[in-house]
């Protein structure tokens, strides 16, 4: 038996089980977070034929520029569906796709061991398996792909000393980048150029002619979009926003005291995201780090590109999980590359580490058996044979673990996948069956929708929502900004309302005969209108009714 347990099956299982636990189960719960976000604005797209400037509502939205949601309509259009997966499939093969191309890359300087567990580690860190591709409608993964390679382009080019290509392709990327999210690409692409090159005392590139090509490249596209965007739309203000989206993320936004806890937190906070693989940070610590990174180019520019970048998103109070993934496949590789080559000096770290993890995989295992016993999980359907199922599962990769001393890694990082499986089987019914906070407005609108038979529902305000703010950097003040977007309303419901009318859920500031309107009850004067259907935004914490002007 023990013949097929090796590390090319063992390998081939967990990507297998990756596929099947990342794109399985997409469709149970609801958008949540800033995923039906994301979904509007591309349905409204697809659906009113307008690509440049991105709406909500059928009003300006100003937060991010287009690029992702062309991707989303792209999706759309493909499967001709607005359905939770499609718009969960974009964020799900970009994550799939930073293992690859990070496997690719680092399998050049290192062994492929040591490229395997690199990637495998970055697809089974604990937020992105559990949390990020979960909320996979978000933005964030998409962008954090993006980042990726036009950041590892940098360094891969630079290596084969060829520098126009390294210039050209990297802006391309930060142009692509920052019409997906705005400054953070630029900030990227500045400071990673310039601490990579500062750091091989290339002063001569910084100033070469193959560097300004480039850079007028990336600002004749980005600045081509925005007056393009002008034409209809306030592009000047459209750009002061996101560059006040991006300040707003920074320390600069926040009081002294709060980005001072936020920053002596940050390494913890951090380190949670990666476990269980930042537990092997304990490896760094020993004598001659800096000596071994200076010897292998790739590890030399990810400690670079960490230095030079992470701390714009550690000195700041608002840490956020999704704005650090870029950073996880060049810390998981320094966590891979330092395991491998110190677990067999250290043998009483390595002992450590096999029992915390064999504890944990007993435990967990034990933790499905008990979810026999939670009346709460009586709903889910064939609790036994998933249980069965996951209990076979994990004896299956314990006994491996026990049994193979050298795949115990591997094993490890397989059960994790049963882990995220176990996520599938128990928790995902338990959100859908609970109605929780996201998947209450799926609900809400169902019903709605059968008071209307599927025509259209209208949102109403008198005025619309007036985005004050100034653009600035810290207490100086670039421009004060006014922008007219519509009303907030949780975005769930324009999302359900859209998918299930095919029709836009347009912000009207006035009413029109024989048009259903959902609208706050301050809004109206309830006596004068029948009210069809009523609940609580607790997005905006208003009581919000559905009423048909006749």
């Amino acid at each position: 038996m023990e013949k097929y347990f090796t590390k090319r099956n063992i390998i081939i299982a967990t990507v297998a089980g990756l596929l099947i636990v990342l794109f399985g189960w997409n469709d149970v719960i609801s958008l949540r977070a800033e995923e039906p976000r994301r979904a509007i604005v591309a349905m409204e797209m697809y659906l009113s034929g307008e690509y440049i400037a991105p709406h909500i509502n059928g009003w300006p939205y100003y937060n991010k520029p287009p690029v992702f949601n062309w991707v989303l309509v792209f999706f759309m259009w493909v499967f001709d569906s607005f359905e939770e997966w499609v718009v969960r499939i974009p964020s799900i093969i970009s994550f799939l796709l930073i293992g690859l191309i990070s496997y690719n890359i680092n399998k050049q300087f290192f062994s492929k061991k040591i490229a395997f567990l690199s990637s495998l580690f970055f697809l089974t860190s604990a937020d992105l398996l559990f949390f990020g591709s979960i909320n996979a409608g978000e933005i964030d993964i998409f962008f954090s792909l993006i980042v990726y390679i036009q950041t590892i382009a940098i360094f891969y080019f630079y290596n084969k000393k060829k520098y126009f290509k390294m210039f050209i392709y990297s802006y391309i990327l930060a142009t692509v980048g920052t019409l997906i999210k705005g400054p953070p690409s630029i900030a990227f692409q500045a400071l990673t150029i310039l601490g990579w090159l500062l750091y091989k005392k290339e002063y001569k590139l910084l100033f070469s002619i193959k560097h300004i090509i480039s850079g007028i490249i990336f600002l004749v596209i980005v600045a081509g979009y925005f007056m393009v965007y002008n034409i209809n739309q306030d592009g000047i203000g459209f750009a002061f926003r996101l560059f006040k989206e991006a300040s707003m993320r920074t320390g600069l936004e926040h009081s002294f005291s709060d980005t001072v806890v936020g920053t002596l937190t940050f390494p913890l906070y951090l380190a949670k995201l990666l476990l269980p693989w930042s537990l092997f940070v304990i490896f760094w610590f020993k004598k001659g780090f800096w000596s071994t990174i200076k010897k292998n180019q790739l590890l030399l520019f990810s400690a670079i590109f960490l230095i030079t970048n992470i701390w714009i998103y550690w000195l700041t109070p608002d840490h956020k999980a999704r704005y650090l993934y870029m950073f996880f496949p060049y810390i998981t590789l320094l966590l891979a590359y330092f395991f491998v080559e110190q677990k067999e000096k250290s043998k009483t770290l390595s002992k450590v580490f096999h029992y915390v993890f064999l504890s944990a995989m007993i435990l967990v295992s034990l933790g499905f058996v008990s979810t026999l016993f939670i009346s709460e999980l009586a709903i889910i359907k064939a609790i036994y044979f998933k249980v069965i199922l996951l209990l076979i599962l994990s004896i299956v990769t314990i006994f491996i673990y026990l049994k193979v001393s050298k795949l115990r890694i591997y094993s490890f990082i397989l059960f994790i996948v049963c882990c995220r499986l176990a996520i599938n089987f128990f928790y995902l019914p338990m959100v859908r069956k609970y109605e929780y906070r996201d998947n209450y407005y799926e609900q809400k609108v169902a019903e709605m929708l059968t008071i209307t038979n599927n025509e259209p529902i209208y949102w109403y305000s008198k005025k619309p929502y007036n985005l004050k703010f100034n653009a600035a950097i810290g207490s100086f003040v670039i421009e004060k900004v006014s922008l007219k977007s519509a009303r907030l309303i949780a975005y769930q419901t324009p999302y359900y309302i859209t998918k299930g009318t095919n029709e836009v859920m347009q912000f009207h500031t006035t009413m029109e005969n024989n048009r259903y309107y959902l609208t706050p009850t301050t809004e109206i004067d309830t006596n004068n209108f029948k009210i069809h259907y009523s609940f609580i935004d607790k997005f905006i914490a208003r009581t919000l009714v559905l009423v048909k002007k006749n």
